[in-house]
Formats: C-alpha cells, sequence, structure tokens
C-alpha cells in the first residue's frame, strides 16, 4: 500500500512540475473544403495533440502572398466549434480576386517557451517543416 502511494505521488508532481503530461505535435492541419471558388467561405482547422494550456499561439500566412496573415483560435468562437479542445480554427473567405491555382497556408504552431511546434506527419513533411520553421502546410485550390 505505502509503494503504490509513493508511486501515485511521484506520477502526480512528474505531471505538475515537469511536463510530463506529454509533449506538442501538430496531428492534422486541414482546409474545408479543399477546393474553393473565389469568394467562396472556408474553414482551416489545426490540431494539436498535447496539454492545451502549452499552447502559446497558432497563426498562419500565405506563402504566395505572405502579408496575408491570419490566427486561429480555440475559444468556442468565431467557427470553433468547443472552447480548448485543440482544434485550432479560422474561418474566412477565399479572396474575390484569387487567381485560379494551388496555394500553400504555412502554419507555425508555437509553444508558450516561443517554440515551433512541429508535425507528426511523414518523414518528409516534418523535415521540410522544421526546416522551413514551419509547423505545416495546408493546400487550397482555386478553382474557376
Amino acid at each position: 500500500m505505502k509503494k503504490t502511494m509513493t508511486s501515485i505521488i511521484g506520477m502526480l508532481l512528474c505531471f505538475v512540475f515537469l511536463g510530463c503530461e506529454g509533449e506538442l505535435t501538430v496531428q492534422d492541419a486541414r482546409a474545408v473544403p479543399r477546393e474553393v471558388s473565389a469568394g467562396d467561405p472556408i474553414t482551416l482547422y489545426v490540431i494539436v495533440q498535447g496539454p492545451t494550456r502549452k499552447i502559446a499561439s497558432v497563426s498562419g500566412s500565405l506563402r504566395e502572398d505572405p502579408s496575408m496573415r491570419f490566427r486561429f483560435n480555440n475559444d468556442g468562437s468565431q467557427g470553433d466549434k468547443v472552447a480548448s479542445d485543440n482544434i485550432w480554427t479560422h474561418q474566412s473567405n477565399a479572396p474575390g480576386d484569387a487567381p485560379v491555382g494551388t496555394y500553400h497556408l504555412d502554419i507555425v504552431v508555437r509553444d508558450s517557451d516561443g517554440h515551433v511546434i512541429t508535425s507528426e506527419g511523414n518523414e518528409t513533411e516534418t523535415r521540410t517543416a522544421k526546416k522551413s520553421g514551419t509547423s505545416g502546410t495546408i493546400e487550397v485550390q482555386v478553382r474557376s
């Protein structure tokens, strides 16, 4: 009994003080729908695995026009369905003047220490994300 109690207390201390509750990783990033026409609504999702309290921010920018930046939220508003569920959401419309083509939305997830969290996707995606300083990329196709 004493040994079991000591083990439980040790595990709790590990979780509380050392952050043993898990590392942050980007589990998925996607657009719904993936194909849009100029002006159509689009919702972007980034799913992060790990403790929500360790996530400082989720943001993105359009690779083809880096001045187009956006922030994701996880507070149950602006298209985010459930607060604090680690599904970060951004809703907007594709620009009305967007030419037909494929666009890349580079995502950056930062932890509370300012580190960029990377994807747990395949090895090539993870290596590319780490090299570019991003957490991953969402591709969106604009059609006519």
